[in-house]
């Protein structure tokens, strides 16, 4: 595979049609909005904390809002990924496609693509959920524990716990980032079910995968790059925020006014971020699809009919 002339062919598609910035903007703020969004909040007492000044409803709504900011942030993120995968698939065969038809593709092809999401990791979830509560527990009932041997003897039965775990799930969890992005392509470019997107992202996959390896490391330095520059920009800021919330919380002031200033200067950072890292990913997102157009050839059913 010749790289350069796919990366290039790939940055020539995204700038010549830049509605494709617009997706990759929501794309890039669905991963934002639905990467860090835990709250874990103990509105039962607030005498004597830093939250003593905060109505305990104003932050049990914030946490709701966050929570359902983050699953529209990721049905869009979904559907603006399909869109750029259907523009740039048809604008490379010498279609023309809109915003509204991108948008609309994507749209249609979202319950199937939830289902693929799900399914993928839902071995994480099922395992997880229910590690966190034998956590959880354990933790909560150190008081029938005689003596500080029962503490470091539950810890290291934990911690040998959690270490399995990941030994287990990250392995499976780099695999399942494989796979996805062909996955979904199967979904949208052949118009695939759920089971059969996930036997034929696997199988993209497996055929190709010194290929996909090298073009992940190279977009995998791209993020690197890209986001040490981000960040270089934002210290400033958050340095302004943590002073700020550290003064707040040491004179007693932080009240519902500072939290909704602090969380909202949060969310016009997120906002920012994903402008600033829009092009980059609709220029991956491209790249990837006209690889797959390469590898797709491979592995095509005879019958599959390419829409």
């Amino acid at each position: 595979m010749d790289y350069s002339e796919l990366v290039s062919r790939a940055w020539r598609i995204v700038w010549n049609n830049k509605y494709l910035w617009v997706l990759g903007f929501f794309a890039a703020l669905g991963s934002t909005g639905s990467g860090g969004s835990n709250f874990n909040f103990n509105t039962g007492n607030f005498s004597g904390s830093p939250f003593s000044n905060v109505n305990p409803s104003v932050i049990l709504a914030l946490a709701c809002f966050v929570l359902v900011l983050s699953i529209v942030l990721w049905l869009l993120r979904l559907v603006s990924e399909a869109g750029m995968i259907d523009a740039v698939y048809r604008l490379d065969e010498g279609e023309t496609v809109t915003l509204g038809e991108a948008f609309g593709t994507g749209t249609a092809r979202l319950g199937r693509l939830i289902g693929v999401n799900l399914m993928l990791y839902a071995p994480m979830i099922l395992v997880g959920l229910p590690t966190l509560f034998l956590v959880l527990f354990v933790s909560s009932s150190t008081s029938w524990m005689g003596d500080r041997q029962d503490l470091l003897d539950v810890g290291a039965v934990l911690g040998l716990c959690f270490l399995l775990l990941c030994c287990v799930l990250i392995p499976y969890l780099l695999v399942v980032a494989f796979i996805v992005p062909f996955a979904t392509r199967g979904v949208v470019v052949l118009n695939l079910g759920i089971t059969d997107s996930l036997r034929h992202g696997w199988q993209v996959l497996r055929q190709n995968f010194v290929e996909i390896f090298l073009l992940a490391v190279l977009f995998l330095v791209v993020n690197m790059v890209v986001g040490f520059m981000i960040g270089i920009a934002f210290v400033p800021i958050l340095f302004g925020l943590v002073i700020g919330l550290g003064q707040s919380i040491e004179m007693g002031s932080l009240g519902t006014a500072e939290i909704l200033l602090f969380a909202g200067a949060f969310l016009c950072m997120g906002i920012i971020s994903a402008a600033l890292q829009s092009v980059i990913r609709a220029w991956q997102s491209a790249s990837f699809t006209l690889a797959y157009k390469e590898w797709v050839d491979k592995v095509l059913p005879a019958k599959a009919v390419i829409e």
